[in-house]
């Protein structure tokens, strides 16, 4: 399993149905383990009630740009597992 490293600084832009959803204030290190295929997860606020999860993971896509996915269950697990 890749790497994993928590941000407290990332924030979303975008939820829901919002096409142009993008994460920003990622640290220069938390930018360059995205782009190398490692996962950077952060808190985002609940969208649309108090159901699912509130972890997200920075993804990378073409052109450099970072958007907000749920991360994988293997990565849920091992957060969830922890923040208890």
């Amino acid at each position: 399993m890749n790497d994993i490293l928590i941000s407290s600084t990332a924030t979303q832009h975008g939820f829901g149905s919002y096409p142009y959803k993008w994460v920003s204030h990622l640290t220069p290190e938390e930018r360059a383990h995205v782009k190398a295929g490692g996962y950077v997860v952060f808190r985002s606020r609940p969208a649309g009630g108090n159901h699912g999860t509130t972890w997200r993971m920075a993804y990378s896509i073409r052109g450099g740009k970072l958007v907000p996915r749920v991360p994988p269950p293997s990565v849920l697990a091992v957060l969830e597992g922890g923040a208890r």
